[in-house]
């Protein structure tokens, strides 16, 4: 299974029951990670296994070592979830298959809503950015000039190499 990309986490996950036992939270995003986002083949020995979107393959001493629980711990976060109604356990005598209940409510896909806000974001980027090097412009005249005006009785020489810091700086186009 490849391990890039991202899934949804919503903020409803303060509400669950489990969210203040940070083991069977942990398991439990670890599960989300897991699991497949798309139907694949994956091969376990010489066996051909399909996993469908919201399932992975399972082993308790492997997911011990991927969440750095003990073995006996994952144990229990399986049979909380499972009595939860989180997961179910497919089980067999060489893996588990693990399948997220509700997987595409947890994950579901709003491709048209996200190209939407996708293609409007650069342009909105874009007017910011510039928006921020005039408000820095801005920022760094004055408190430059506020440095030369806030000096005591600065020296002739010291005031006039400050000043050409400052006409360097702003005569600069590259910081326009």
């Amino acid at each position: 299974m490849e391990n890039s990309g991202w899934i949804k986490l919503h903020r409803k996950i303060i509400e669950c029951g489990f969210f203040n036992n940070p083991d069977l939270s942990h398991f439990w995003i670890w599960c989300l990670l897991k699991a497949s986002h798309k139907e694949l083949k994956t091969s376990i020995g010489f066996q051909i296994i399909s996993v469908s979107p919201g399932q992975f393959v399972f082993g308790r001493k492997v997911a011990a070592i991927e969440t750095g629980l003990s073995e006996r711990t994952v144990r229990t976060c399986i049979k909380h979830l499972c009595e939860l109604g989180n997961i179910s356990v497919k089980t067999t005598n060489k893996f588990s298959i693990i399948t997220i209940c509700k997987w595409d409510t947890y994950q579901k896909r709003d491709d048209a809503n996200d190209q939407q806000v996708t293609s409007k974001r650069p342009a909105g980027d874009h007017i910011q950015e510039y928006k921020n090097v005039k408000n820095d412009k801005k920022i760094r005249t004055i408190s430059i000039g506020d440095e030369l005006r806030s000096s005591p009785n600065p020296d002739t020489d010291e005031r006039k190499k400050r000043k050409k810091e400052l006409d360097k700086i702003i005569g600069d186009p590259k910081w326009m």
